[in-house]
């Protein structure tokens, strides 16, 4: 009787500890499929409006497989982030060289708030990217690939 009592209470340990495991990788998931496989085009640095100058690209970024890549409105960017919950971090931010006519000043603030970027939050089809003291610092549109 004794050890079927402590074999009870082993299964439900067992039980409720692959239950939360569950329940964890599930959220992992599901914020990995909010964020991922989409274009997210940039619309707002800081408080200011994302610009699109001419004969260049909008600023926008794509996440796949904890790897960045896009545009910051004159070159081409690449680098690593790691998600965790609501937690976003940017690593390892390179991009091109190329000098444009327009948008320098766009771009060089586009890389360091990417590299600020602390949490971020979804609303509807926005990404909100804040940095440590809970400035929003990057915003976002989803343009859906098919």
């Amino acid at each position: 009787m004794k050890l079927f009592k402590t074999l009870s209470v082993i299964s439900i340990i067992v039980l409720l500890f692959i239950g939360c495991t569950k329940q964890d990788t599930q959220k992992v998931e599901n914020t990995h499929q909010k964020i991922t496989n989409k274009y997210w085009k940039l619309t707002q640095i800081e408080n200011s409006a994302s610009m699109v100058y001419p004969k260049q690209r909008e600023a926008h970024i794509l996440l796949k497989e904890q790897k960045v890549a896009g545009s910051d409105g004159c070159n081409r960017i690449m680098g690593s982030y790691t998600l965790n919950e609501n937690k976003i971090t940017f690593s390892r931010v390179a991009s091109t060289m190329m000098a444009c006519l327009q948008g320098m000043q766009q771009a060089y603030k586009f890389k360091i708030n990417l590299e600020k970027a602390q949490n971020f939050k979804i609303e509807n089809d926005k990404l909100l990217i804040f940095d440590k003291d809970s400035n929003k610092i990057l915003e976002f549109t989803a343009i859906y690939l098919q």
